[in-house]
């Protein structure tokens, strides 16, 4: 009775065998792809995206030439004030354009085209120095070409990008220019004479200019 069962069985064990190794044999199903039309919505998504971003990207731009261009008006009248503050030594405001780098220092009174070196900037008001907290840096001011938030020494060290694209009717000293003030803030030319001319300084900051005014005669500094 059980040789009987076992020779019923075993076709049964062959055949599941057989149907087993035969579905082995089949290839795997093939994998879907992207149908051009979603790629096209992809590409759509991503040109929205991208036009999207850019505004954001020149609006950025605009408000760091903005606030460059205030920090400067504001430096400028400092200088003025400060010439008057200090009428044994009147100030000048000095531009390094290819430096990005601008600062207060005394007038040279006995040669009055002579730009002031950067060496003998004023100490700011304040603008203390992070290693020695009881002494003020130098007034001078760098537009960074990236923002370095450790640089806490640099005014502008959150302006990155910003140049000074150029200057008009400065007092020219090799590749320095700079604008002089007599004891009342009134801008000088290089002779030492009341400037009759007004003065432009042009900051930039990738298509975007802004250029800031010392008027002649008053010194009243404007900004559009």
């Amino acid at each position: 009775m059980d040789s009987d069962r076992a020779d019923v069985r075993m076709p049964g064990r062959h055949q599941g065998r057989l149907l087993a190794a035969r579905f082995s044999l089949r290839p795997p199903p093939a994998t879907r792809g992207f149908s051009l039309i979603e790629l096209l919505i992809v590409i759509v998504v991503l040109a929205i995206a991208a036009g999207l971003a850019l505004p954001t990207l020149g609006d950025a731009r605009q408000l760091r030439l903005r606030e460059a261009g205030r920090l400067l008006a504001v430096d400028i009248e400092f200088a003025q004030s400060d010439s008057i503050a200090h009428a044994d030594a009147p100030r000048a405001i000095v531009f390094d354009t290819a430096r990005r780098t601008y600062w207060i220092a005394p007038r040279v009174a006995a040669a009055p085209a002579k730009a002031p070196a950067q060496a003998q900037a004023i100490l700011s008001p304040v603008r203390r120095d992070p290693a020695t907290p009881t002494s003020f840096e130098p007034f001078v001011v760098t537009f960074p070409v990236q923002t370095d938030s450790n640089d806490r020494a640099n005014r502008a060290a959150g302006l990155a990008g910003v140049t000074i694209q150029s200057t008009q009717n400065l007092v020219t000293d090799g590749g320095l220019r700079f604008l002089p003030f007599d004891v009342y803030g009134t801008p000088l030319d290089a002779t030492g004479q009341p400037a009759a001319t007004i003065a432009r300084v042009t900051l930039a900051s990738g298509t975007s200019t802004l250029t800031i005014e010392i008027a002649s005669g008053t010194g009243e500094v404007t900004m559009p």
